[in-house]
């Protein structure tokens, strides 16, 4: 913070911190666009850990759902 704030106290470098500010905005749209298939695979992935259904989950709907068509 005391960065910025010395950035625009002093006029000669305030042209300066806006254009490095200028460019830290742009650089981070493009990091964010070439990460954006690396991030959604790396969410996908956490998503099917957790979410998907356990063994025993498994196991129950298979021996319970002919039981309650029967019924």
């Amino acid at each position: 913070m005391a960065v910025v704030f010395y950035f625009y106290t002093i006029p000669q470098l305030h042209s300066v911190g806006t254009a490095l500010l200028a460019s830290a905005g742009v650089t981070s749209i493009l990091f964010g666009l070439a990460a954006q298939t690396t991030l959604s695979t790396l969410v996908s992935g956490f998503a099917l850990l957790f979410y998907q259904p356990s063994r025993w989950e498994i196991v129950c709907s298979s021996r319970c759902r002919p039981a309650l068509r029967r019924g």
